[in-house]
């Protein structure tokens, strides 16, 4: 895994994006946006030149590496969601009418593949709203993958990883949920940014403080 620290660098000088776009006319504010955030899945080498100059550090400074890949496997066992309304626009969630399969690849090209099992749920309430859902580690996996969170995933490329994991599991809820009840021109379109995720190794709820989370500097 490859990513650009763009955002620690930037939030280190106390630099905005604003600020750095203003004074780099070749350089769009939505191409820096897109960089700091790790968006895209490649960046020009221009751009990387320009940063580079700019905050005066070389491309070594600018990138982190991680010699694995992490992808994940979700499927989904159990769909018993219904409309809670005559009218069909009203979605209640009750406790566990969503479980899952997740299982956490860890690969590279020279070492044998580690997969960590976890099964998940979602908690009740209203589609639209935040939707909790929780994770619980597989019983029968003796590995931890919390243990290799913390020490081998480094506190930038674990919020990407979290992000990404995020991602794929509204996309695979969103996709049962259009499986099970979409009709006419109604679709589910449910946000990552809605989900709150809750595990053993990391945690979206309000009482828990992510002290390795690095926000853009806009």
């Amino acid at each position: 895994m490859i990513r650009n620290r763009l955002a620690e660098l930037l939030a280190e000088r106390n630099l905005k994006i604003s600020r750095v776009a203003a004074q780099l006319p070749n350089l769009s504010r939505n191409t820096i946006t897109s960089t700091a955030s790790n968006n895209g899945k490649m960046v020009q080498l221009e751009t990387i030149d320009t940063l580079c100059q700019y905050l005066q550090i070389e491309p070594s400074d600018f990138f982190e590496y991680l010699p694995f890949n992490i992808n994940f496997d979700i499927t989904i066992t159990k769909n018993t969601a219904m409309f809670s309304d005559a009218t069909r626009s009203v979605v209640y969630l009750k406790k566990r009418d969503i479980e899952f399969d997740l299982y956490i690849k860890v690969e590279s090209v020279t070492v044998k593949k580690s997969i960590f099992g976890f099964s998940g749920f979602n908690d009740g309430g209203y589609y639209g709203d935040p939707m909790l859902i929780n994770l619980i580690k597989d019983e029968n996996d003796n590995s931890s993958f919390s243990e290799f969170w913390h020490k081998s995933i480094t506190p930038g490329f674990q919020t990407i990883i979290w992000n990404s994991l995020k991602s794929d599991l509204t996309t695979s809820i969103n996709n049962s949920l259009n499986e099970r009840l979409a009709y006419d021109d109604f679709s589910f379109s449910l946000s990552s940014n809605n989900l709150r995720l809750d595990t053993d190794f990391k945690s979206d709820l309000p009482d828990s403080i992510d002290w390795n989370s690095n926000e853009l500097p806009f």
